[in-house]
């Protein structure tokens, strides 16, 4: 299925010596890289480095091991490149123009390359963020009126299918499987993350708590760890491309929360797996909750695949007013507060108003996400 950046990646591809998609665990990055080379008839050669044995083998060549044998083809597609501990001085060997091979990278978390490097790729614009499909590009493939359609399926199950055209079983085993792979082969590699179980129970909480103002403290009083590994695991899950956490905003005003935090899934249907969850929209508990998180996962996915990087925040009030999103670029602040409910009114929280009486805000309902979702 087509993604936003097609023409741009073609054209990147074809002009630069780094190429770099991240993105979740299973949502296709290798596979769009290898169709777009293929289509582009550009001769590669496909390095899988979750493999150990191909990781070993590369992990004891030389410098000039190296350069003979990445000079032998015009593109290397590097998967899983994160797990690659020579990837530095492989992209060193690139820059230095001692290969001239072309490298397209695909990774599931945060490689092994400095922050200079990492920058300045992102700089450039060498950088493609590759999460599940955003409902922009789902809806140009598939149309509005399916998109529309199937808004509730995607509550529940994700965006990780491009269409529902099987029973409910299938998406449900999909899920559950693609967690595993998460639990054991994403988040495992970590030399310190070493208790799967912990992992677990801390990912089910923040399942649980989506959307919920929460503090390290108390979620490690919960799942018997202290407060930094809380913090440590939950940089992990970020990184794995698993969650969006937004910090809360404040301005030292008068009764505001400070020392809080949101979490969002990236995906829907990871959430609802994490809690073994896949009840019918209609007969749901927590539609508000995931409907939020829908809104606030799909405004990231736009704003990353269009190469923006905003800064979200959430706001509170010891008094329970509530903001369920800021979006702060330079000078542009946006606060927005959604529901489900068409018909419901949401007004501006008034402490909220007096405080930031210069940030627009808005309600996102029923029939106004469109253009919330799109918005430049």
């Amino acid at each position: 299925m087509p993604r936003i950046y097609d023409a741009t990646f073609q054209e990147k591809l074809l002009t630069n010596k780094i190429i770099w998609l991240e993105g979740p665990i299973g949502a296709g990055k290798s596979n769009y890289a290898a169709t777009i080379l293929a289509e582009a008839d550009m001769q590669f050669e496909t390095i899988d480095f979750k493999s150990k044995e191909v990781n070993t083998k590369f992990s004891s060549l030389n410098e000039q091991e190296l350069k003979w044998y990445f000079n032998q083809c015009a593109v290397y597609l590097l998967k899983d490149a994160q797990y690659y501990k020579g990837l530095q001085a492989l992209i060193d060997l690139v820059l230095a123009q001692e290969i001239s091979a072309t490298l397209v990278l695909t990774t599931a978390f945060k490689a092994g390359m400095n922050e200079e490097l990492r920058e300045a790729i992102q700089w450039e614009g060498l950088s493609f963020y590759f999460p599940p499909m955003s409902f922009y590009e789902l809806a140009n493939a598939n149309g509005m009126v399916y998109e529309e359609k199937n808004l509730e399926n995607r509550l529940v199950f994700g965006s990780v299918f491009e269409q529902f055209t099987m029973n409910t079983d299938y998406y449900i085993e999909q899920l559950n499987q693609q967690l595993e792979n998460i639990l054991t082969h994403q988040l495992g590699v970590f030399e310190r993350v070493n208790k799967k179980k912990s992992l677990y129970r801390l990912l089910q909480l923040l399942a649980l708590r989506m959307g919920e103002s929460i503090s390290y403290n108390e979620l490690g009083d919960i799942v018997d760890l202290d407060n930094e590994t809380v913090e440590r695991y939950i940089q992990l899950f970020q990184s794995a491309h698993l969650l969006i956490v937004l910090p809360a905003m404040f301005n030292d005003k008068r009764y505001e929360v400070k020392k809080q935090h949101v979490v969002y899934f990236i995906d829907n249907g990871i959430r609802n797996a994490l809690i073994q969850n896949f009840t019918p929209f209609e007969d749901r508990f927590d539609q508000e909750i995931l409907w939020k998180n829908w809104l606030i996962s799909e405004r990231f996915k736009w704003l990353r695949i269009t190469h923006k990087n905003p800064n979200f925040y959430f706001w509170k009030s010891h008094t329970r007013q509530f903001i369920d999103l800021i979006e702060v670029e330079e000078n542009e602040v946006f606060a927005m507060r959604c529901t489900w409910n068409k018909k419901k009114k949401i007004k501006e929280p008034p402490l909220f108003s007096a405080y930031y009486n210069d940030v627009i805000f808005k309600s996102i309902n029923r029939s106004t996400y469109l253009g919330f979702l799109t918005k430049k």
